[in-house]
């Protein structure tokens, strides 16, 4: 196989990989395991990491998850922290659900 080839052939498989692990680590179904919930709620530097661990946070509350309780108050700070950069939104969906008061 010449080079040209090789390159045309090379260049599309890059482009679905790139593509998918662009989507993974930015969709937020993907279930994160207990260290990474602390992790995520602790580090608030990484704004997408925090929306995903608050978003996983309200999907466990809403099934009854007693475990989710753990990271009430990290939820709060993560929340409440000013360089995080958490969008306001998110910020006021967390204080009027109050689920944890």
């Amino acid at each position: 196989m010449d080079r040209g080839k090789l390159i045309v052939a090379l260049v599309p498989v890059l482009l679905v990989v790139v593509t998918f692990l662009f989507w993974y680590q930015t969709w937020f179904g993907r279930p994160l395991t207990d260290s990474e919930m602390a992790e995520y709620l602790t580090d608030t530097s990484i704004p997408h990491k925090t929306q995903h661990a608050l978003a996983q946070l309200g999907e466990r509350v809403a099934r009854g998850d007693a475990g989710a309780r753990r990271w009430a108050n990290g939820s709060r700070a993560a929340t409440r922290a000013r360089g995080g950069g958490i969008p306001k939104s998110w910020r006021s969906r967390r204080a009027a659900s109050r689920a944890f008061a």
